[in-house]
């Protein structure tokens, strides 16, 4: 079966702490199937600009993080290095962000 419509969503987390607190709403999303989430990673700058990124089938560094690699529905690794070198480029210092790759399963039946 097609995909529905993709869109990708940049969240930034202040402090470089990810706290789950995105996690019950992309849950509620995701179980209404209105969206399936296909792709991610989460992105780390530390204070001197040094980036680190991990995958989400990569995750296990607390019990946040590992419920959000249970929210991913498949892996397409629609996610380029240039991706995270451009979205990492604007994330300021000593803060994180994750990066969504989403179908809008929604809209599937048109």
């Amino acid at each position: 079966m097609a995909l529905g419509p993709i869109e990708i969503l940049v969240i930034e987390f202040p402090g470089n702490r990810f706290t789950g607190e995105i996690i019950p709403e992309l849950e509620r999303l995701i179980d209404n199937d209105t969206i399936s989430i296909i792709d991610g990673l989460l992105v780390k700058k530390d204070d001197d600009g040094e980036v680190t990124f991990v995958e989400f089938d990569e995750l296990g560094i607390n019990d946040d993080a590992a419920r959000l690699a249970g929210v991913v529905d498949q892996l397409d690794a629609l996610i380029s290095d240039e991706d995270v070198a451009e979205w990492a480029a604007a994330l300021a210092p000593g803060n994180s962000e994750a990066i969504l790759v989403f179908e809008h399963t929604w809209a599937k039946g048109f």
